[in-house]
């Protein structure tokens, strides 16, 4: 398990990556961080510059425009 120890505010725009299940790869399931919508579960990958989140209350959200080089991996369901 991958958990940021740091109770730094999130800065408007950014994404803290909280809880990683594989060090290096943002999958769902993963915990991320906005300063808008607090801590929220990555529900599934939409490109690489756009992920869907939940949030506790069960509302989805987009977010996109991450702004780094990310790549998207295929991965059968046997390879989690």
């Amino acid at each position: 398990m991958n958990e940021t120890k740091t109770n730094d505010p999130v800065l408007p725009g950014h994404i803290k990556l909280v809880h990683l299940q594989q060090e290096g790869c943002l999958q769902a399931g993963d915990i991320v961080e906005t300063q808008r919508l607090g801590r929220c579960k990555v529900a599934y990958i939409q490109t690489a510059n756009s992920i869907c989140v939940v949030n506790p209350a069960g509302q989805y959200f987009n977010l996109s425009g991450f702004g780094f080089n990310a790549r998207l991996e295929s991965r059968s369901p046997s390879a989690t």
